[in-house]
């Protein structure tokens, strides 16, 4: 009997205290959330009006064409591949500027070939006027610092980028003492300016003094058939007293248009 009234009277407290227990805390919580102040926001930086107007500290000042041009010339000198060395005077070619033409004639007399030719048309290319004397100068070399191969690319990149200007001087490496170069200007003045120097051409293919060696004959004769100015009545009558092989081979296929 004792424990039963001691039940009742506990689910008679949960019934009536619970709720209010409830509503007790709902009020603690509201009022600790608004008696609680929001931390304020921090307003961001804004300079002042002059400091807005402040230049900035001026950093140093540094030419990426300059660290460029210290690269590659550093490279094109220091560089234990010829591979190495080629890119450098290729890229080289890229940059202006005396530094860049002093490394370039610097490199023509490089011990590998592939090195001489890259740095001749990145030379050639360049729009100082030194840098094309400079060629030039080398293309009159004949000492043996500068191989016939070398030369030969000179000539080639000096009609390349020089255009008719370099016409003068084509014609007069025609007669240059090694057949390479020769045949080099041969090709490329009759390319260049076919007509202008048609005259200078033919006059070689008459000349049987023995002074050009007939690989310089032969490509003589294929640069007129190449250009149209090798006509057929001129090569029939060639054919009559020609006796290189080569140059008789041109010489009956113009002469065959005639027939």
């Amino acid at each position: 009997m004792f424990e039963s009234r001691r039940d009742e009277l506990v689910r008679l407290a949960q019934s009536k205290l619970l709720p209010l227990f409830g509503e007790l805390r709902k009020r603690v919580e509201k009022r600790l959330g608004t008696a609680r102040p929001l931390e304020p926001a921090r307003p961001t930086y804004a300079p002042s009006k002059a400091e807005s107007v402040r230049p900035p500290a001026r950093a140093v000042e540094v030419d990426a064409s300059d660290v460029e041009i210290e690269r590659y010339t550093d490279q094109i000198v220091n560089a234990e591949t010829w591979q190495a060395r080629v890119v450098a005077a290729t890229a080289l070619g890229e940059l202006r500027g005396d530094r860049v033409v002093d490394a370039l004639v610097r490199a023509i007399r490089d011990p590998s070939s592939e090195v001489a030719v890259a740095a001749v048309e990145a030379l050639a290319c360049q729009p100082d006027a030194r840098a094309a004397a400079d060629l030039r100068e080398a293309l009159r070399e004949t000492a043996g610092f500068i191989g016939p191969h070398t030369r030969a690319a000179a000539v080639d990149a000096i009609a390349r980028c020089q255009g008719l200007a370099a016409l003068p001087l084509l014609l007069d490496t025609f007669h240059d003492n090694d057949a390479e170069v020769s045949m080099a200007a041969i090709v490329a003045a009759s390319k260049l300016a076919p007509k202008e120097s048609a005259g200078r051409l033919r006059a070689l293919l008459d000349d049987r003094s023995g002074y050009y060696l007939p690989v310089v004959r032969i490509a003589t004769a294929k640069a007129l058939e190449r250009a149209g100015e090798l006509d057929p009545e001129r090569a029939q009558r060639l054919l009559t007293t020609e006796t290189n092989e080569g140059v008789r081979a041109v010489l009956e296929r113009a002469a065959s248009v005639h027939a």
